[in-house]
């Protein structure tokens, strides 16, 4: 009987030993916790005293904050822990300070950068989701917090938070936004378009999604994609950036020769003298009329912007010349 009561206990111990989910450090990440920059010591008395000290190891720092009782030096205690991979410890501390005070901001970044480190993604997650629940996903913390990761080069970090504030209803156009630019920045297209085309189920008139939906069709070469994109923002009179070099070379490829003219005729004079929509615009007189003059776009070629082109003045304007445009028309033709 007491046998069975002892191997019942055990049982349970086992249990809530094996239910803890410890932090674990793999060896190459080691030297990152040792030298990591991004961890915030608070301000306290005893980090006051502890600069007047003479202590060289993280061993004999971490002892000299273990005997205060400030609750906000087992955030400093826990930074020493960090240094010399104790994750565990540094863990549990950091977790003592916001269990007292809930969406404590440097505790819950400290924990989110020391899961960040050992490569425990989830846990971020779940860090930033206490800190949301802490906080009733308040915008104006919300957005601090986003602003903090940006201006401190965490954009890792970032875009997991955003991940999590996605699932805020007040707050996913403008997280599904962020993911989406972030993702179109680093040129992965199919995550961008994820997240633009979810924000678009939200809000179909949203410009930072059309706008950026419009790119992606154009770096795919979807030309009728780009056209429809381009003419929602165009009745929402949004025509930034490559707008207009996208709806000409779309229409070019497109073979709607007098539209590419119009876009190009229709953008500003700085973009004018960009080379590839010049030579769309130079491109699309031609095939729309073989005899048409170009010459008046030799104003828009400029000796300054030599940036993407590897032709000069006279090369490019070879269409100006009967040889050059009967060599072009067979060409296009398939002579």
């Amino acid at each position: 009987m007491i046998f069975n009561k002892i191997r019942y206990l055990l049982f349970i111990v086992l249990f809530q030993f094996c239910a803890i989910r410890p932090v674990l450090v793999d060896f190459d990440k080691v030297d990152l916790l040792e030298k990591d920059k991004k961890f915030i010591l608070i301000k306290t008395e005893t980090l006051t005293l502890l600069k007047k000290q003479k202590l060289k190891s993280y061993e004999e720092k971490e002892s000299f904050f273990a005997k205060s009782n400030d609750l906000y030096d087992l955030n400093n205690l826990a930074i020493y822990q960090i240094r010399q991979a104790k994750a565990d410890e540094a863990e549990a501390n950091l977790k003592k300070i916001i269990k007292t005070k809930p969406a404590h901001f440097v505790s819950t970044i400290n924990l989110v950068r020391l899961y960040y480190l050992v490569g425990d993604f989830e846990l971020v997650r779940k860090a930033f989701g206490q800190y949301l629940t802490d906080t009733k996903a308040e915008q104006k913390k919300v957005f601090s917090m986003i602003s903090y990761l940006e201006k401190k080069n965490r954009i890792d970090e970032k875009v997991l938070f955003l991940d999590v504030v996605v699932g805020y209803e007040h707050l996913e156009i403008k997280a599904l936004e962020q993911l989406g630019l972030y993702f179109l920045q680093n040129r992965d297209f199919q995550n961008a378009k994820s997240y633009f085309e979810k924000l678009l189920q939200i809000d179909s008139f949203n410009t930072v999604a059309l706008t950026s939906m419009m790119q992606i069709s154009f770096e795919n070469e979807e030309w009728d994609a780009v056209i429809l994109y381009g003419i929602t923002l165009d009745k929402l009179q949004h025509q930034k950036g490559d707008y207009f070099y996208y709806m000409a070379k779309s229409y070019y490829e497109t073979k709607e020769f007098g539209k590419a003219i119009q876009f190009s005729e229709l953008a500003a004079k700085k973009s004018k003298v960009d080379f590839h929509l010049l030579t769309v615009w130079r491109d699309s007189i031609v095939c729309n009329d073989i005899s048409a003059p170009i010459g008046h776009l030799k104003k828009y070629f400029s000796d300054d912007e030599k940036e993407g082109r590897d032709v000069d003045k006279k090369e490019f304007f070879l269409l100006d010349s009967k040889m050059g445009r009967n060599v072009f028309y067979n060409v296009i033709h398939g002579r």
